[in-house]
């Protein structure tokens, strides 16, 4: 007799147990404060959102590679587990000595994230061309900033990579909400 892991990873959508409203929460907990944080100076409250923000983001992602996993997805689970790392580095104030830096490496490693997200057939199409969009200027702006170019976390491409990304989550959120809930567990 087949595991459940084995049938999963067969082509069924993503079925999640009991974390699937963890999974959601997270996303959206990612999505809107990471948005939401724009609209506030620089300083303590858009650092917090901003923390926060990561946090919902590295909870999902975790939750979401361990499903991957069970369910055959290795591609998009190193894409998550690559993500959750990028969000541990993004997690720091960007104002504070090295900040920049520590954003700009976090950055970098969305592109492969994304990149390896994007090639699982896990979510829609769109939502996965996205994903794989938004790689490209965070990849620009980590490799661009390590190179010693002048850009900052503020600047256009980080904006435009963000403003996909935050789609791109939207569109992860409504493929978890149209998955099949697991009576199994």
């Amino acid at each position: 007799m087949p595991s459940s892991a084995t049938a999963r990873a067969s082509g069924e959508p993503l079925v999640l147990d009991g974390a699937r409203s963890i999974v959601v929460g997270g996303l959206a907990v990612g999505a809107a404060l990471g948005f939401g944080g724009n609209f506030f100076e620089q300083g303590n409250t858009q650092n917090v959102m901003y923390a926060v923000s990561a946090l919902g983001l590295i909870v999902a992602s975790v939750l979401l590679a361990v499903q991957h996993v069970s369910a055959g997805r290795l591609l998009a689970a190193a894409g998550f587990v690559m993500l959750a790392l990028g969000e541990t580095r993004v997690l720091n104030p960007t104002d504070v000595p090295g900040g920049e830096a520590s954003f700009a490496a976090g950055v970098l490693l969305y592109a492969p994230a994304l990149l390896m997200i994007g090639l699982s057939r896990w979510a829609p199409l769109w939502v996965r061309l996205l994903g794989a969009i938004a790689a490209v200027p965070f990849a620009a702006h980590g490799l661009v900033y390590l190179g010693g170019g002048d850009v900052d976390s503020t600047g256009a491409l980080p904006g435009i990579g963000y403003a996909l990304f935050t789609v791109t989550v939207i569109g992860w959120i409504l493929t978890v909400l149209r998955s099949e809930p697991d009576r199994t567990s």
